[in-house]
């Protein structure tokens, strides 16, 4: 039997991604939860801090709401008010449209943005509804035409940013391009200059959807594209090493099989996730230590054990640093 990651890789990208598009001040909270402590919610009968709990809570509920929309032949007003609120639970008025003028910025006098008047929602929703599920726009045009101007109209009370990157990504994930449907568009702002994102939101008016004619765009997609392909290549570095530990072992038993695939996207397996899986036994997992796969450690000096996997946490760190490259800064 043979390893294959691929379909897991690029589960394991969006995974990775979604700490930076889930979160409510989604950069700082993401990067103040290690990718370790991230990964130990995932595992059965550990206490992990509420930070990473919660990050890992905005996440799921930010692939929840991405299923559901995803569904959908068409999106309404109701979809996004429900999607909204779902993705601002810190919020009471989360869901709700403003009846009130806002802006972007410490004061209406030193507003980066007005946005628009309460009584012009209504109509602006609309429109770009009506734009959303026409089906003879192209899916990369639609993805970030609707991502931007649902920014710009700021219809919500709360949480336009997180309802924003929810609405691009489901529109992209269903493109056949495999960068666009993998690689959030607002992974390229970070480590980013801004000034230039600032300039693209206001580059247009509300309802005329040429966002996409916008030079920023074009540079946005032309990083996608090179980032997807360095993935790819870490991907199969990540593989390569992996593979290498088996040099002198006949090859992979079924059960064996089953964690090297999942261990791109679960680096941590602890006794309790072992015991709770009909696939999985100790043995199986000890052997796998036994060849350099995993180590093993004991969690907070308890009698609870963990195996990990310090090339998956390797793989993911060069990922992130991959983030920050090769951007105008």
């Amino acid at each position: 039997m043979e390893l294959d990651i691929t379909k897991e890789s690029d589960k394991c990208l969006r995974f990775l991604l979604r700490r930076y598009i889930a979160g409510n001040v989604c950069l700082e909270r993401a990067r103040g939860v290690s990718r370790k402590k991230l990964a130990l919610t995932y595992c059965h009968g550990l206490n992990v801090d509420l930070d990473a709990y919660l990050l890992k809570s905005q996440i799921e509920t930010f692939d929840i709401y991405r299923c559901n929309l995803s569904g959908k032949e068409k999106i309404t007003l109701l979809d996004l008010s429900k999607s909204n609120k779902a993705l601002t639970s810190e919020n009471k008025r989360g869901g709700y449209i403003r009846n009130a003028q806002s802006w972007i910025g410490t004061s209406y006098e030193l507003a980066e943005y007005i946005t628009p008047p309460p009584e012009k929602l209504n109509a602006h929703l609309k429109d770009l509804l009506h734009y959303i599920n026409d089906p003879s726009i192209p899916i990369a045009e639609k993805a970030i035409n609707s991502y931007a101007t649902l920014l710009r109209i700021h219809p919500f009370i709360d949480g336009n940013g997180r309802t924003s990157r929810l609405i691009y990504d489901v529109l992209a994930f269903r493109s056949d391009i495999d960068f666009l449907a993998n690689v959030h568009f607002s992974t390229f702002r970070l480590g980013g200059e801004q000034n230039s994102y600032k300039e693209f939101l206001s580059s247009c008016d509300i309802g005329s959807y040429k966002y996409h004619c916008h030079h920023y765009w074009l540079e946005a997609m032309s990083w996608q594209r090179d980032f997807y392909l360095e993935f790819n290549d870490l991907k199969d570095e990540f593989k390569a090493a992996i593979e290498s530990k088996f040099n002198f072992a006949c090859g992979f038993s079924e059960s064996e099989l089953y964690v090297l695939n999942k261990i791109i996207c679960k680096p941590v397996f602890s006794q309790g996730c072992v015991d709770s899986d009909s696939k999985l036994n100790l043995d199986v997992m000890f052997n796998l230590s036994s060849l350099g796969v995993f180590s093993v450690q004991k969690y907070l000096n308890r009698e609870s054990i963990l195996f990990v996997c310090d090339e998956t946490f390797y793989f993911w760190q060069k990922v992130e640093e991959l983030i920050l490259k090769n951007k105008r800064v």
